[in-house]
C-alpha cells in the first residue's frame, strides 16, 4: 500500500448549480426514485426520522445510471458523441455504461474482474455490451486504458466530473422531496463520485445538513485519505460483501470535495 501525492493539474472546479442542470438534463431518462421510511427502525434507532432513497428503483438497479447518462448526454450536447465506449467496474458502473450506450445505439466494451457479481457480468452482457472478464481490477484497469488509446472513449466510473454531477442528482432530487431539510445525509464511498456529487447537492440546497461518507472497515481507503489529507491507495480489492465500493482510491477530482466535507 502507498500514498499518492494530492495532485489536480488544470482543475476547474464544479460549481454546485452543476448539479441541477445534470438533474434537467437526465430527468427525462431516468426515474425519479420514491423516499421510503421505516416506523420499526426509526423507533429502534431512538426517535430519529430516517428516510432512505430507493436508487434501488432506478434503471440498472442503481444510482449509477445517472452519471452514465449524464455522461453521454454532456457529448452529445458537446456534438462529442463517441461511437465507442469503454469502461471497467466490478459492478453497477458496467451495467450503467452499457445501458447509457444503449440508448444511444453506441457500442460499449466493458472490462469486469473476475471477482464480479456473477448477476451484474450476466446483466451488463444483457445490455449488449461487450464484456471481458479480466483476472484482477488492475488487470481490467490496465486494458481498459489501452483501448482508450486505441480510440475508444474512456468512461470513468468516479473521477469525471459529468458522473459526479450525475450521481449528485440523487442526493438533490431526495433534499427536494423531503418535507424539511434534513440535519443529516449519509452517502456510500467507493471512489466517490457519489459522495463528492452528493456534497455539491447539499451545498445549494441544503448547506447546514452535515454530510458523512460511509465505507466497509475492510475498504477504508477514504478515511484514511480523509484524515491523512493524501489519495490511500489499496493493493487489492478488499474483502467486502459491499461489491460496490471495493474501489482501490478515490478520485483525484473526487477528494477535492471529500476534503472539504466538516
Amino acid at each position: 500500500m502507498h500514498h499518492h501525492a494530492y495532485s489536480l493539474k488544470n482543475y476547474t472546479p464544479m460549481k454546485c448549480h452543476d448539479i441541477s442542470s445534470a438533474h434537467q438534463r437526465i430527468a427525462p431518462h431516468i426515474y425519479r426514485t420514491p423516499l421510503l421510511t421505516s416506523s420499526l427502525l426509526n423507533n429502534f434507532l431512538g426517535g430519529h426520522e430516517i428516510t432512505f432513497k430507493a436508487e434501488c428503483f432506478q434503471k440498472i438497479g442503481a444510482f449509477k445510471a445517472r452519471g452514465a447518462i449524464n455522461k453521454l448526454l454532456t457529448l452529445q450536447e458537446q456534438q462529442n458523441l463517441p461511437n465507442h465506449v469503454v469502461a471497467f467496474s466490478a459492478g453497477n458502473h458496467s451495467q450503467a455504461v452499457a445501458w447509457a450506450a444503449k440508448q444511444f445505439g453506441i457500442k460499449a466494451t466493458i472490462f469486469l474482474p473476475k471477482i464480479a457479481s456473477p448477476i451484474k457480468i450476466q446483466a451488463t452482457k444483457a445490455l449488449g455490451a461487450n464484456v471481458i472478464i479480466t483476472e484482477t481490477r488492475t488487470e481490467a484497469e490496465a486494458r481498459t486504458a489501452a483501448l482508450a488509446r486505441d480510440g475508444a472513449h474512456l468512461i470513468h466510473a468516479f473521477d469525471d466530473n459529468a458522473i459526479i454531477a450525475g450521481q449528485g442528482t440523487a442526493t438533490f432530487e431526495a433534499i427536494q422531496d423531503m418535507n424539511h431539510l434534513p440535519d443529516i445525509i449519509f452517502t456510500a464511498c467507493g471512489g466517490g463520485g457519489l459522495l463528492a456529487g452528493s456534497y455539491l447537492a447539499k451545498e445549494q440546497l441544503s448547506p447546514s445538513s452535515q454530510l458523512y461518507g460511509v465505507e466497509p472497515k475492510n475498504a477504508n481507503d477514504a478515511s484514511k485519505s480523509f484524515k491523512s489529507g493524501n489519495i490511500y491507495r489499496l493493493t487489492d480489492s478488499p474483502n467486502t460483501i459491499a461489491d460496490g465500493v471495493r474501489t482501490l482510491a478515490l478520485g483525484e477530482r473526487n477528494f477535492h470535495y471529500i476534503k472539504k466535507i466538516n
